[in-house]
């Protein structure tokens, strides 16, 4: 029951949510919280890209690849503080076969007809930096080799349509409390703020983590809003399973027949499996493949709801990523 909480709670706050066929613009949160007492600094530099075939979404087809990259930068800083920097971009790209068919019910609250665009091509950038102070360097609460650190994180983020940069601009702040037993459990619970730029609302929502090595070779821990379990068995070779959601978000650039702020979202269940190979001690390479058992495309407005929407039936999907590990 814990775990499930954590995990659910946990994706309610992250910007971006799981993995899956979208990984190009890589947020922040705590599902990588750094702790304290680091030994040495470390540099993940990662691209890829996620595809999903076409699929049939009422009288139209949807495919959708996302090509992106993110760079972390983890070290020490001092014996009670560990911190990190972070940097992503990526791409999604959509292409409608029959999109005169695609958001054909698009009304406003008022049952106005109003003209819901096709979705095309979009854009996600963020930054951000992280840490995370000690608060138990010579004693403990449950445990002897237990560490509880005070988490915070601040980022800049973006998710938009050519022509709504600035509109998208978002700022957000994390505060947590994380917890670390002899290397073989984490867990962080806190909260995320998020502040729109543009002054749209403010969000208050909880966010956690956890991950727990149950053995040596066997790892779970939360993947967004699911949950990934994980087989490091082999000396080069991982392999996992996961089932999660995972939502992207857009903001739309104004134009005539649409409220103004309006969004574009992508929302899918997926359950999939892969492996990570080691090709050199540097270097490695991730696959994963794996079925969206449940997506739906939808645009909203402030103040109007949900504008159209349009489930689109199961597909494949997969993801590829290299990273390099310096």
């Amino acid at each position: 029951m814990l775990l499930a909480w954590l995990c659910a709670s946990g994706a309610a706050a992250q910007p971006a949510e799981g993995g899956g066929p979208t990984r190009g613009g890589s947020e922040g949160g705590l599902d990588d919280f750094v702790v304290p007492g680091l030994p040495q600094g470390l540099m993940r530099l990662e691209f890829g890209s996620g595809f999903a075939p076409s699929a049939d979404a009422g009288g139209s087809e949807v495919a959708v690849a996302t090509p992106g990259g993110r760079l972390r930068l983890q070290g020490p800083i001092g014996e009670r503080v560990g911190a990190q920097a972070f940097i992503g971009f990526g791409t999604t790209l959509y292409d409608v076969k029959d999109s005169v068919d695609l958001f054909t019910d698009c009304t406003d609250g008022d049952g106005l007809e109003l003209e819901c665009p096709t979705p095309d091509e979009f854009y996600a950038a963020s930054f951000g930096a992280q840490a995370a102070y000690l608060l138990n360097p010579n004693s403990f609460v449950f445990f002897d080799g237990e560490r509880w650190a005070l988490v915070g994180e601040g980022f800049i983020r973006g998710r938009w349509e050519r022509g709504a940069f600035q509109d998208s601009l978002k700022a957000g702040t994390i505060a947590a409390v994380g917890y670390e037993f002899t290397k073989h459990l984490r867990v962080a619970i806190g909260a995320q703020v998020d502040v729109a730029l543009d002054g749209g609302d403010v969000s208050v929502e909880p966010t956690a983590a956890f991950r727990w090595d149950i053995t040596p070779q066997l790892r779970l821990a939360n993947r967004g809003f699911g949950l990934q379990l994980q087989l490091r068995e082999f000396k080069r070779f991982e392999f996992f399973v996961a089932g999660y959601r995972s939502s992207d978000g857009y903001r739309l650039h104004d134009r005539n027949g649409l409220p103004s702020g309006a969004e574009f979202d992508d929302r899918r269940w997926q359950v999939g499996g892969g492996m990570e190979v080691r090709l050199a001690r540097w270097l490695r390479l991730k696959t994963e493949l794996g079925a969206i058992v449940d997506r739906r495309l939808a645009i909203s407005a402030n103040g109007e709801g949900t504008l159209s929407d349009q489930d689109v039936d199961p597909s494949p999907y997969m993801d590829v990523r290299l990273e390099f590990r310096p």
